[in-house]
């Protein structure tokens, strides 16, 4: 599917085949591409041989970067439910709510 934004063209895709000589069921990856360079985050496994999941990769101009993710804290999803439990708003204010749902039906 393609998709465009504030200048940028961009593209995903899903694919549902494994191959069998992975050595992990399902290889979840997210590749950003740019003029610059590319970001590659790997969820479930880096077929380079480092052990676990959540590795990302960035390489530039400069260089080829690991950056290993796994002891990342991901605070959204449980500030996202403290939120929900609190009964409290945050972030996005009922009118501009309003104001996106309207300018994404006229699209």
């Amino acid at each position: 599917m393609m998709v465009q934004g504030n200048g940028g063209v961009g593209y995903f895709r899903v694919d549902w085949f494994t191959p069998d000589g992975l050595g992990a069921f399902g290889d979840e990856r997210t590749f950003i591409l740019g003029t610059e360079g590319y970001i590659e985050m790997r969820k479930t496994i880096d077929i380079t041989g480092r052990p676990g999941g959540d590795h990302l990769l960035i390489v530039d101009r400069k260089s080829a970067r690991y950056i290993e993710c796994k002891s990342l804290s991901l605070p959204f999803g449980p500030q996202f439910v403290r939120l929900v439990i609190a009964k409290r708003r945050s972030g996005c204010m009922r009118t501009n709510r309003i104001r996106a749902a309207r300018s994404s039906r006229s699209r």
